[in-house]
């Protein structure tokens, strides 16, 4: 089994994977673990940008005159192959909607929220005044939104490439992981059933 989030800024994937990894006893990787990760194996200094979110960098200008869109297209799943095991994990960004979305065993699932609860739950979590807090929402989003683009050339966000889409800001995040969960569960059932048919 594994499960992808994508996320607004202050929608509480954090959170949610963390307790989608104690349901289900799967590892969950962020951008730290994959950081760390692609330190030991050479990959965070050959493939810097593809860590930093931020796609419309110098560094992306210089490859994007180089690489051919495939190539770009390609490298999430390169560099992802080598980093994660072969299944049965949680994985928190970095476009593994598409990457892992041919798989059945693969529920990706999208977290939204009003921009307003959003900043509050960033206000608090970091203890950022609202300025602050707004100027990061907007920034991540828009470095979100373009870093998927970039390496997928579909559009962040979009409903059907997703098997969930949840606005946690309106359910609250204990509910929005009780539907993952619940989801979740039925998806692992219902292979159980195919694979016991074969």
């Amino acid at each position: 089994m594994i499960i992808t989030l994508a996320r607004q800024r202050g929608s509480g994937a954090a959170q949610i994977g963390k307790s989608l990894a104690a349901e289900f006893s799967l590892p969950v990787y962020n951008l730290r673990e994959l950081i760390n990760l692609a330190k030991g194996k050479g990959l965070l200094a050959q493939y810097p940008e593809f860590f930093s979110e931020q796609p419309l960098n110098s560094l992306l200008s210089v490859i994007s005159l180089t690489d051919s869109p495939k190539e770009v297209r390609e490298l999430p799943q390169l560099i992802l192959s080598q980093l994660l095991p072969a299944d049965d994990f949680i994985l928190i960004g970095r476009c593994g909607n598409v990457v892992y979305g041919n798989r059945p065993d693969c529920v990706r699932i999208f977290l939204s929220g009003a921009p307003e609860v959003r900043i509050e739950n960033i206000m608090s979590r970091y203890d950022l005044p609202r300025k602050a807090a707004e100027s990061k929402v907007r920034e991540s989003d828009e470095k979100r939104r373009y870093y998927h683009e970039y390496y997928t050339g579909k559009p962040w966000g979009q409903a059907d490439q997703y098997d969930l889409c949840l606005d946690s800001g309106k359910l609250g995040l204990a509910a929005a992981e009780s539907f993952i969960k619940e989801y979740v569960a039925w998806v692992k059932r219902h292979m159980e059933q195919e694979q016991g048919k074969s």
